[in-house]
Parts: structure tokens; C-alpha cells; sequence
């Protein structure tokens, strides 16, 4: 019997996550065109028994020990970790009878204890337990799966970093992750399995990784994976991207490794979301949906006239500017006795690369049938850009970047930035249409078209150089750093903690403000932490410039970067200022960027000016190797990843927003989100937080049949969507409506405190347990809540507008209760900028978009 191509596609759609589905139908699109048999599991049937008996079926469907096994899922993930008893070591974590970190995979019927989220105390109630889908479970199915065929390949677009977020520079992007849920529902998780003998007590616990397995994940543990709407339906950017590599390496024949394949996803993705690292484990080596492996990454070079050509392209990871030596065809590694010469690369394409030949005296000349090329220096990744036509100056300049190439319209699907002509103005645009520089092209002007393309190609490489940074992770287990650096950032006032700055991307900073950066190691080993601040335009500056090799952190020590040396009870913080050139018109994106290492390292080339003209000795560290080649563009010796001196590192990104406007007062806690918790009775109308001299649009568009009026104008006049969601009484009792920013685990539930999305509290210890709101449960702000009169044909009364604070956000959440005891009947209801929802005294509200189509 011939071996078979088998795949299970699952989308879990949980809380109305947009994607999955569509997901699901791009990659049965794409492994149909690779000959597989698809079964799929999707929407209201990827609960999480009818996840794991699909995924049962296709075991018991494998025939051959050569059959092709692909197991792809979307949707939401989440991570439980258990603090207090998390190992400070890895000899510590081996006596450890359980892992003290699970990820898990979050079906349609997810809940914990009958709740979003989880209260660590458990029902007695089977129908209440932990429903999500462990990754130790997983390891188990994959286990079972490869005892049946070696040929298994995971795919999870998803991610496991415990935050709710949205991107800060896309403001159609959406997080796949949940709140982190308490490490003790998952023992008593495991135990109940245990006891009804699912799951027999000598199961390992620990993920320990498949041996014959491939495993793909969207991001790593500690990232964000993200879904966005910007090519007209939402899809996940990681599948997008995936699905794009794996069609084109369809048209090569599959002669790429998953370790290629995942390169160029990850450029793909790193392009609009640098913080998003794709990644594989296990056999990264193997072909494509195969059992062979690559030899030694040796690609075939066959001789054209003068020059050579790669059978090998940008799908395959070669990159302009790589080193090949050439060797006889069957040669497993290079030698310096049978090497014949090198090549560069020139130009690349899709599936092939032009390559300039330097062949020794005596060896040449190529025959025929080729030789092996095998890399031994490898080029910077350039990023593309596009531009306008005729201008060959740009162009040049272009071609001559050590870190910026042209867009290829059939491998690029998004550029890093865009040059632009306007009249007799050259200007340089990023992909989220920030200005970041403009220059004159007249010939007439003292900056002619060769001089503003000279200029505005080194403003782009300094963004190029800023985004490598961006993206830069530690690939090399064993050269990952185990640490417990905790991070703080905040504002200073009057020499004076004033707000903490969020750490997922919604964080404001104004212009001219200072901030603080307070870095404590919980660890046992001490640690050395370099700080960098990178804006818009790319600058990269070394905050803690004054400790060159890095601040020294030793165990349970602190350090704070802007407190005052002459008083350390004291700050003076660190100010941030608006870029230079950049128009003051709106938000700019800017990162704080940490490398911890394990020893002392001067990383100040990576600055923007120094490293241009940075001539000292680089360590023979990787890490110092790589950072190095970031910073000047040079060539990464393949050799130097078996010298010594090894460093172990770590980094972390923090995004934030810089506004040139002032975040101060109360308005502007209620509109940029600043979170604080509200008892019920203390929650404010609609009216109450909105800006001064704001008439809220009292009705819905979706009310109005033709665009008159006051709501008319404001529908006209409005650039975009305005900040507002509508709910409507149908119903012949009067009802509560709470809308809030963040969603809470579960308003409503008895027992405990439950951490919402922003980390804070919603105190339930007060709830009653008829599930009625009561006076003194508090709630996390920004909220607000009205009191609608029963159905009335329309009247005002019976119709409430809520703020929804930030476009930026784009969504709110939505809870009702009923009648003279106020019962919740609709909980956490997900609903979309400009969009209004209809109350009918069923648990599903109707929901209308802006422009009056129905989404729910």
C-alpha cells in the first residue's frame, strides 16, 4: 500500500476570535495542492472532547509507517505557571514530580470551574472542570500519532503569554492568547483524569519533545501570535505567511527543510509584528512533509557562461551577498584540499540565485552536471522596500544597501518601508504610514535626486539596523539565558513614581516626559542587563550607556535606570522626546529593548552613530558576533558558531506608545484606559466620561434608515468608525448594561478573586449567589453603565451609547442584567467599534456592524 498524506485541521473560534475559520480553509487550500486527504474539526465541533477524538481518528487512520501525519491548529492559547514553586534551576525542575509551567490549547466550550479564567478552588460538579486541552495531553496524542508513522508535523498558531494585548501599531490586529489561569485547577485538572482512569498514573508529565516529530509554532512562549484584517478578512499572520512559503516551496518540489521554510516566515511575519518569532523544533532538517533530511544544508550550483547559478532561491533562505564554498558533487562538508572556489550571491529570486564565481587557480571549470555549495558566510537579512518609478539614484542606492533590497512583488508581500515621490519631494514612509524623513529632488534645489537618495537610504538602513534589533531572539538552547529578571517602567513626576506604563503595546508616554525602568532579579544567578530605547524612525540609543557592559544584577538585587545618584529615595528619570523630523500629529510606535547575558558584554556598537564607525575588537561570543553584524551589515562567518567564549542571553521587548499630547488628569485615565477597580454602585453614566463639551450620538446608525440629521453629519464627518457601541432594549423589562475596555474572567461567580486581563481585580468575595450584582463588587475600570427602559419602540430611553475610549482598541465588552433584582442574563459579550447590539432577553445578543451588516 502506498503512503498516504493525512492532515487534521482544527479552528477554535473561542469569544468570537475572527480567524480560525478562515485559517483553517487557507491551509486545506494549501495541503489539498500538496496531495493530502484533509479531515477538519472547526467551530462549534472543536470542543475539547471533539478535538481529542479527531485527533484519535486520525491515528487510527494512519495505514503506514510512511504515511504523512499534519496536525494544524488556530485559535486561542493559553499558560499557567506555578510562581511559588517555580524551580531556580534546571536540577531543581528535574526533582520536580510535576512541570511548574503548562500551556494549553483552548477548545470552543472552554471554562474553569463554570468561569473565564478560574478561581483555583473546584466544583464538585463534573460539567465544571477545566476544559482546556493541557500540553501534556498533547505531547501524548503526538506520542500515540508517531508510534503509527515517523512523518508527523505539528502546526499551532497560537500563543501562551498570559496577556491580553492589542498590537501597538496595528490597530486591526487581535491577540491568540488568554489570561493566565491558576496553577492549581490544573493539578486537581490532572487528578480528576487520574481518578477516572483517562489517564493512567504512570503518564509523563513533562513535555519532553518528540523525537520524531516536527513541531511548529506560531511564537514563542513568551511572544504574542497575532491575527489581523489587513488583507480584507481576518487571518492569522503566522498561517498567512506559512501558507505563502509552503506554495511557493510547492513549486520547487519541496526541496526546502523546515529550518528554511521557518527563515522565511519569520521574515514574513517580522516585516508588520518584529515582536512575533515563528519557530520549529525537533527535525528541523527534514524536507517538507518528508523523512529525509537535508545533508549538511549543501545546495547545487550549475556553471552559466561566467556566472553560476543556485538551484536553489529566496524559498529555500539564500539571501544576496551569502558565501558558498564549492565542492565536487558528493562532498559532505567543505575542505580546503577539495574545495574548487566560492560564490556570491548577486540576485535571488523565488527559486533560483545568481551567483559571482572566484575559482582557485587550476580547479575550474564547472562542469555541467554542478557542484556542491555549501554556505559559509552568511548575509544580513535585507529588508524590502518599495519605490517609485524612474528614479535610478534611489534604485542604486538601494542595490548597494548591506541592508535594504527592492520588493519583489512575487516573494514580498509587505514592505518594511516605501519610499515616495510627490511632485518634486522624495519621501520615506513605514509600513504603518509614519513620515519619517522628505527631501527636495529639484535640480535647481541644493539637494539634488542623487543627494536626497543618498540621505533617505541611510535614514531607512537606520530603521533596518533598529528592526533586526527588534527581532533578535537567542536561537541556540543552549545558549539560552534561564533568568527571573522582573521588569517595571513607568512615569516620573516631581521626582516621584507617577503611573506604570503597560508592557503589551497600549502603554502611553508623552513627549517630554521622564520614565523609570526598575529591574529586580528574583533569580539565583546574577545577570547583566543592557537597555536600549528605539523610535519610530529607527535611532537606537543605549540608555544604560554609563554601565557599558551592562548593569550588574545579582540575586534579589535591584536596579532602578532615572533614579536620582545624589538621592536614591529620589527619581530623575530618563526623559523621552518626539523624534526629530516626524510630524506631531498622532501616536508613534517606540520599544525599550533588554539583553540580559550571564557575563559582562559591550553592546554599544549597536547604537545607531557608534556602530558605523566602530573599529575595536569583537569577543568571540556568538551573541557578539551576531549583534555585531546587525550594527555594520557585514557577513556572519559560519565558522564562528564553534568558538569560544560563549555567552548565554536573553531578550525582551517592550513596546509602547509615544503621544505628543499630555496623559494627565482624569479624562485621560477614562480615555487611555488607565485601569483602577469601581464598586458597582461608584460605576459612572456613559456622559460622565467621555471629554468635555462631547454630545454622545444618542442614536444608532443601524437605527436610522438614511444618513440625516445629527447622526448623519457625525457618520459623514467621521474619519472612521467612531469610539462608540449602541445597545438597544427589546425586551419588556427594564436592564442594566455594563460596558467595560478589558474582559474580566467571569463577572459573576462565587468565591475569590480572579485576575482580569490587565493583571488587576475584580473582587467577587460579595457576589450573591443567585449571580445578581451587588452594590459593593467592584469592577476593573474603564466602565461605565446605564440603566435602559423596557422596549419603547425606539424611544431614547430604552436605547444607551457607551464610550468605547480608544479606536486603537476596537472592541468592548458587554454584560446585562434583567429585571427589579437585576440578574445577569448576558455575560461578557464581545462587540466591535461603531457596532450595536440588540437586547431580546435571549443570551446571544444581535449584533449589527457600523455599516448595518449583521454579525451575530
Amino acid at each position: 500500500m502506498s503512503p498516504k498524506k493525512r492532515a487534521l485541521l482544527i479552528a477554535s473560534p473561542f469569544q468570537g476570535l475572527p480567524g480560525p475559520l478562515n485559517d483553517v480553509r487557507t491551509m486545506k487550500d494549501v495541503l489539498c495542492e500538496q496531495g493530502f486527504e484533509i479531515s477538519t474539526c472547526s467551530g462549534e465541533s472543536a470542543t475539547r472532547e471533539g478535538i481529542l477524538e479527531a485527533w484519535r481518528r486520525l491515528i487510527n487512520d494512519v495505514s503506514s509507517r510512511d504515511d504523512a501525519v499534519v496536525i494544524y491548529y488556530s485559535g486561542h492559547g493559553g499558560i499557567v505557571e506555578d510562581l511559588n514553586g517555580q524551580p531556580d534551576n534546571a536540577e531543581d525542575a528535574s526533582r520536580k514530580q510535576q512541570p511548574w509551567r503548562y500551556q494549553f490549547l483552548v477548545p470552543v466550550d472552554f471554562r474553569v470551574n463554570n468561569q473565564w479564567g478560574g478561581s483555583g478552588e473546584e466544583d464538585a460538579d463534573p460539567d465544571a472542570c477545566f476544559t482546556g486541552i493541557l500540553d501534556v495531553e498533547l505531547e501524548n496524542l503526538l506520542r500515540a500519532t508517531s508510534d503509527r508513522t515517523r512523518n508527523v508535523t505539528t502546526i499551532f498558531d497560537c500563543c501562551h503569554s498570559g496577556r491580553m494585548a492589542r498590537y501597538p501599531s496595528q490597530s486591526d490586529a487581535v491577540p491568540r492568547n488568554l489570561p493566565k489561569v491558576q496553577y492549581a485547577t490544573i493539578s486537581n485538572h490532572i487528578a480528576r483524569l487520574r481518578a477516572a482512569e483517562q489517564w493512567p498514573t504512570g503518564t509523563r508529565l513533562n513535555v519532553e519533545g518528540n523525537k520524531y516529530a516536527v513541531r511548529i509554532a506560531a511564537a514563542a512562549s513568551t511572544e504574542t501570535a497575532w491575527e489581523h484584517g489587513k488583507s480584507g478578512q481576518w487571518a492569522g499572520v503566522f498561517t498567512e505567511a506559512l501558507a505563502k512559503v509552503l506554495r511557493d516551496a510547492g513549486k520547487n518540489g519541496n526541496r526546502s527543510s523546515w529550518r528554511t521554510t521557518l527563515l522565511r516566515v519569520r521574515e514574513e511575519v517580522n516585516i508588520d509584528f518584529p515582536l512575533q518569532n515563528p519557530n520549529v523544533e525537533g527535525l528541523d532538517t527534514r524536507l517538507l512533509f518528508s523523512l529525509k533530511e537535508v545533508e549538511r544544508n549543501a545546495l547545487v550550483l550549475k556553471p552559466d557562461e561566467e556566472e553560476g547559478i543556485l538551484q536553489a532561491g529566496r524559498v529555500s533562505g539564500v539571501r544576496e551577498g551569502n558565501v558558498y564554498a564549492l565542492m565536487p558533487l558528493g562532498a559532505e562538508q567543505p575542505s580546503d584540499e577539495e574545495q574548487i572556489g566560492t560564490a556570491t550571491v548577486t540576485d535571488v529570486v523565488g527559486l533560483k540565485a545568481i551567483t559571482e564565481l572566484s575559482l582557485f587557480a587550476g580547479k575550474g571549470p564547472i562542469p555541467s552536471l554542478g557542484v556542491a555549495a555549501f554556505l559559509v558566510r552568511e548575509a544580513l537579512y535585507k529588508w524590502p522596500v518599495a519605490h517609485p518609478e524612474g528614479l535610478d539614484s534611489l534604485v542604486d542606492a538601494v542595490d548597494g544597501s548591506k541592508y535594504l533590497r527592492r520588493q519583489d512583488g512575487s516573494q514580498d508581500s509587505t514592505p518594511l518601508m516605501e519610499f515616495r515621490k510627490d511632485g518634486q519631494n522624495l519621501a520615506l514612509v513605514n509600513n504603518q504610514g509614519v513620515l519619517l524623513a522628505s527631501r527636495s529632488i529639484s535640480e535647481t534645489d541644493s539637494c539634488p535626486e542623487s543627494n536626497a537618495s543618498k540621505d533617505l537610504v541611510e535614514r531607512a538602513e537606520q530603521l533596518a539596523r533598529a528592526q533586526h534589533l527588534l527581532t533578535l531572539t537567542c536561537e541556540d538552547p543552549e545558549e539560552k539565558l534561564e533568568h527571573r529578571i522582573d521588569v517595571m517602567l513607568g512615569t516620573v513626576r516631581a521626582r516621584k513614581p507617577e503611573r506604570l506604563i503597560d508592557q503589551d503595546g497600549s502603554g502611553l508616554v508623552a513627549h517630554g516626559e521622564r520614565v523609570y525602568i526598575s529591574l529586580q532579579n528574583n533569580g539565583t544567578n546574577r545577570v547583566y542587563v543592557s537597555v536600549f530605547n528605539i523610535n519610530v524612525a529607527g535611532k537606537v540609543s543605549l540608555i544604560s550607556r554609563g554601565r557599558s557592559t551592562g548593569i550588574d544584577l545579582p540575586p534579589n538585587k535591584c536596579d532602578v535606570i532615572g533614579a536620582d545618584p545624589s538621592f536614591p529615595t529620589r527619581l530623575r528619570g530618563v526623559p523621552i522626546t518626539w523624534p526629530d523630523s516626524i510630524p506631531m500629529t498622532e501616536p508613534v510606535n517606540e520599544h525599550i529593548v533588554l539583553i540580559m547575558t550571564d557575563s559582562p558584554v559591550d553592546l554599544k556598537y549597536l547604537e545607531s552613530k557608534p556602530a558605523a564607525d566602530f573599529r575595536g575588537d569583537i569577543g568571540p561570543s556568538s551573541l557578539e558576533r551576531l549583534t555585531f553584524c546587525l550594527a555594520t551589515g557585514t557577513r556572519r562567518d559560519m565558522a564562528s558558531e564553534n568558538r569560544g567564549g560563549r555567552i548565554c542571553y536573553d531578550t525582551l521587548h517592550i513596546p509602547f506608545l509615544l503621544t505628543p499630547f499630555a496623559v494627565r488628569g482624569e479624562y485621560a485615565s477614562w480615555n487611555q484606559g488607565v485601569s483602577h477597580a469601581l464598586r458597582a454602585e461608584d460605576i459612572p453614566l456613559p456622559e460622565e466620561v467621555v471629554d468635555q463639551g462631547q454630545d454622545l450620538p444618542l442614536q444608532s446608525p443601524s437605527l436610522v434608515s438614511e444618513s440625516r440629521g445629527t447622526i448623519g453629519a457625525i457618520i459623514r464627518t467621521a474619519k472612521g468608525i467612531p469610539p462608540y457601541v449602541w445597545v438597544v432594549n427589546e425586551h419588556d423589562e427594564d436592564i442594566l448594561v455594563v460596558v467595560s475596555k478589558y474582559r474580566p474572567n467571569r463577572m459573576l461567580s462565587g468565591g475569590g478573586v480572579n485576575a482580569s486581563t490587565t493583571g488587576a481585580g475584580i473582587d467577587l468575595n460579595s457576589t450573591k449567589a443567585d449571580k445578581t450584582i451587588s452594590p459593593t463588587q467592584t469592577f476593573e475600570s474603564p466602565v461605565c453603565k446605564k440603566l435602559l427602559a423596557a422596549r419603547a419602540q425606539g424611544k431614547a430611553d430604552s436605547i444607551g451609547t457607551f464610550p468605547l475610549w480608544t479606536r486603537k482598541e476596537g472592541f468592548g465588552v458587554i454584560s446585562i442584567y434583567k429585571g427589579d433584582q437585576q440578574e445577569l442574563c448576558v455575560e461578557n459579550d464581545q462587540i466591535s467599534l461603531g457596532a450595536t447590539a440588540f437586547f431580546s432577553n435571549q443570551p446571544d445578543l444581535r449584533i449589527v456592524d457600523y455599516r448595518g451588516n449583521e454579525i451575530s
